[in-house]
């Protein structure tokens, strides 16, 4: 990706979600990517040439072929696709531009990890050196020497993906729950390379109940069968499906393709 694609990202977002590029976007576009009023104007400009082509979106321009009022203003219908692959989400831009004013993310927050397990984590990766962790799952507390390859934010919380030693196959363990880590120098790092689960995946749809109202389904995006169907590693499809409790009636169900 070029460096301007980067930036290019965030201006297509602004288009997307608030429909133009003017002067308070370009304010906090400078903010946010350390960038000088003049720079953050020469993007502008190359960004509308690069968009036009990729996308035949023509932006409203004064007679002498300038960008009418200094601001990309579309003229015609924008692609629902983004073109650039660093285009932000929805959430991540309203952040960016309202946080604190005009956009609250209210969730009920789980434990964040502690910063020196987070370390240690990160630190075993690049140096391919197995942790040996103090784990609390649902069922007990142990010991155990893992070799972490991945982290993973899925259903509000954050994993990682590692080999378990003790196990002798790959896992997950939620970060939370490691309470302690020491480099385990005596054992052998097994990379994420033969971790077989993680390279496949599986085709899950959301679908669709009885009782779900056609609010609900432009809530999901569901189509006009009532159904979506996305692709997620198979090992975290067992945060995402659906295990049924009488007492709770979901308004969609997740459930793996037959």
């Amino acid at each position: 990706m070029a460096r301007n694609d980067y930036y290019f990202g965030w201006i297509e977002a602004c288009l997307l979600y608030g429909g133009a590029f003017g002067a308070s976007e370009k304010a906090i576009y400078c903010q946010r990517y350390g960038l000088s009023e003049p720079s953050a104007s020469r993007h502008q400009v190359t960004f509308a040439d690069h968009y036009q082509r990729a996308s035949g979106v023509v932006f409203a321009r004064s007679a002498d072929g300038r960008l009418q009022g200094g601001r990309l203003t579309p003229m015609n219908e924008l692609p629902r696709t983004p073109i650039f692959d660093s285009t932000p989400s929805l959430e991540r831009w309203l952040e960016d531009c309202f946080s604190g004013t005009r956009f609250f993310n209210i969730e009920i927050l789980r434990e964040a990890p502690e910063p020196s397990i987070v370390r240690a984590i990160i630190r075993s990766i690049k140096t391919k050196t197995p942790l040996s962790i103090d784990y609390h799952s649902r069922r007990q507390n142990s010991r155990r020497t893992i070799s972490p390859h991945t982290l993973i934010k899925i259903a509000g919380r954050l994993h990682i993906r590692a080999f378990d030693h003790s196990r002798n196959d790959f896992a997950d363990f939620v970060l939370s729950r490691i309470t302690k880590t020491t480099a385990d120098v005596g054992s052998v790092f097994i990379d994420g390379h033969q971790d077989e689960a993680w390279r496949c995946q599986e085709t899950l749809v959301v679908k669709a109940t009885d009782a779900t109202s056609e609010g609900v389904k432009l809530d999901f995006g569901l189509d006009a069968s009532g159904s979506r169907s996305f692709r997620v590693r198979t090992p975290l499809v067992q945060y995402l499906i659906d295990e049924m409790d009488e007492a709770y009636s979901p308004p969609v169900r997740v459930m793996r393709r037959p």
